[in-house]
């Protein structure tokens, strides 16, 4: 078992997920205040120091959490990942990482929260901060990862959709909002550039005398001293307008360094705009086209159960299935994938999606190796909806069952309410009785409880993987008979123990008539006699455990027929071919098996 240092946080601990999400919000917070304090440096309010202080300990808090953190890494040739706690790789892997981003963002902050730093360098420590977006986007990849190991295939088509569409809109925003700032940071710079400078006569003046070619917009406007959240609205309108068309015209772009902002917001535009379009179409295209090839799948299996005059109930349960079952978010075929390919690659592919799942069952997992890649061969995938009856009680059965994913409830033969050991969940098995040949019909009756996955082992092939590896066998008769109540071990050991005496007094006998020379007739006679007073006595003393002890105790004193040819029929429970004689096993058997 691992043990954590006692600083150590682990991924995807409640502590860790709080801080995560208050470190993203502390992002998006820099997103919209870091270009505002650029732009509006002399008119935001006057708690802006406050702030500043603020972001900067939550900075330097997430840079100490950062040092205690534990890891998440891949070693060769393995396929989970391994946590990694050790203090001196979690400084290192944060020096490989966040180390500078962080460092940026907080040395920015101190230094602007300590007042002392020139106008021009105060623009680029505050643009330093804005390193901390690249949080949101790898903190949202993070957590959409985390939750899709958690939902069904349905929700995480929509989680997808939902994601790209918040992407698209977070990204258009958050453009739009730093294009509005920089454009009311242009209007103020070119208005102090060009206060100074005459111009020549031949410039355009208002009414009152003024040139206009002398100052930004803003002063066009007369903004100087209005609000500076008027201000931002209508550089965020001139923003907005002049990404998704050409602009209105009513904010003009008239001096030298607004038509060069206002040439690169147009191409940015267009650019953007193509980027929307091609995304939302992309998305809306993709979800048409899987409902769409969902109704037309249902459709026709409607059309089918129609023409063929399907019943009701069986049409219900043929359609809920599929509701059930069909994965509308697909865009392949499995079986038509499977079936393309080689037959050496249908094998490694089979015993890559069901080796790991077969290992964590302890009945195959010690059959070793080379085993478990021949049961992943012959395994059978299929899918059951809710409420569906896998197998009934007292049904023929010839293959037993892996529960790959879902629930499923089991019931005694005439009983509504499943036994203690339900559910079986994933791993679990049953019908292993069946497959070794301790049962030829269910004991219990198996219903599925959630949609589930299950596998199929028919007994055909675990006879045929049985002859290539004998210890799979050993393996599977000793864990099925391990899983039988105590009293029907000992019965079962008591039989076998009974019939090889019985056997073995045949073999005496005959071996004592050869050597002492008696005829034929009394031999026989006698030998009659013997035999039945000995099954009697050992039936009789049988009877008192075995349900069918008085049958075969019948049975035995039939009459002389049926003990002239009594010797190999006898003998014959130990190898387990007779239904007689082990359907009674079967039906005691534990029910999971």
């Amino acid at each position: 078992r691992l043990r954590l240092p006692s600083f150590a946080l682990v991924p995807g601990c409640l502590v860790l997920g709080l801080w995560d999400l208050l470190q993203w919000a502390l992002a998006t917070l820099v997103l919209v205040y870091a270009p505002l304090r650029i732009a509006y440096v002399h008119k935001v309010p006057s708690h802006r120091l406050g702030l500043d202080v603020a972001v900067c300990a939550l900075f330097f808090s997430d840079v100490l959490v950062h040092l205690r953190t534990a890891f998440f890494e891949y070693q060769s040739g393995t396929r989970q990942p391994v946590l990694v706690a050790c203090p001196k790789r979690i400084r290192i892997n944060y020096w490989r990482t966040w180390a500078l981003c962080d460092a940026v963002a907080f040395c920015g902050s101190l230094l602007i929260a300590a007042g002392a730093t020139p106008v021009w360098l105060f623009y680029g420590l505050m643009s330093a901060k804005l390193t901390r977006l690249w949080r949101v986007d790898s903190l949202g990849k993070v957590y959409v990862r985390t939750c899709r190991q958690h939902l069904s295939k349905r929700t995480k088509e929509r989680l997808d959709t939902a994601v790209r569409l918040l992407h698209v809109v977070f990204g258009l925003a958050g453009m739009a909002h730093c294009i509005s700032c920089a454009w009311y940071l242009i209007g103020t710079v070119d208005e102090t550039y060009w206060s100074g400078f005459d111009l020549d006569d031949d410039g355009a003046l208002y009414g009152d005398g003024v040139d206009v070619y002398r100052y930004g917009w803003v002063a066009r406007e007369q903004l100087q001293g209005a609000p500076w959240w008027r201000s931002y609205m209508l550089a965020l309108y001139w923003s907005v307008m002049t990404l998704s068309t050409v602009g209105y015209g009513d904010v003009t772009a008239e001096t030298w360094m607004e038509q060069m902002a206002a040439v690169g917001v147009m191409v940015l535009g267009g650019m953007s705009f193509a980027f929307l379009v091609s995304s939302l179409v992309d998305i809306v295209t993709s979800a048409s086209v899987s409902q769409r090839n969902y109704e037309d799948f249902m459709s026709a299996v409607r059309d089918y159960m129609s023409d063929r005059h399907v019943p009701s109930d069986v049409a219900y349960r043929v359609i809920r299935y599929f509701e059930q079952v069909y994965p509308r978010h697909r865009k392949y075929d499995q079986d038509a994938i499977i079936k393309e390919l080689p037959q050496t690659l249908t094998r490694a592919l089979q015993i890559g999606i069901f080796m790991d799942l077969l290992r964590g069952v302890p009945v195959f997992a010690a059959g070793g190796k080379e085993a478990l890649e021949g049961l992943c061969e012959v395994l059978r995938p299929f899918n059951v909806a809710p409420g569906d009856i896998v197998c009934r009680a007292s049904e023929p059965a010839d293959a037993m069952f892996v529960v790959i994913k879902g629930e499923l409830d089991i019931f005694e033969r005439g009983e509504t309410e499943p036994l203690l050991t339900s559910p079986l969940l994933s791993g679990d098995v049953f019908g292993l009785h069946v497959v070794v040949g301790l049962a030829h019909t269910r004991t219990h009756t198996v219903v599925a409880n959630t949609q589930c996955e299950l596998c199929l082992l028919p007994r055909a092939d675990v006879d045929r993987l049985c002859v290539r590896f004998p210890q799979l066998r050993a393996v599977l008769r000793s864990y099925a008979l391990s899983r039988l109540p105590k009293a029907k071990r000992q019965e079962s050991s008591k039989w076998e123990q009974n019939v090889h005496v019985v056997g073995d007094a045949g073999a005496s006998r005959r071996s004592a008539e050869s050597k002492e020379g008696v005829s034929i007739a009394s031999s026989v006679e006698n030998s009659k006699h013997d035999r039945v007073h000995g099954i009697a006595s050992s039936m009789t003393m049988h009877r008192r455990t075995h349900p069918h002890g008085a049958d075969v105790a019948n049975a035995a004193g039939a009459g002389s027929d049926a003990l002239d040819e009594g010797d190999s029929a006898l003998v014959t429970p130990v190898g387990g071919s007779t239904g007689s004689e082990q359907e009674p096993m079967g039906e005691d058997s534990d029910a999971i098996m």
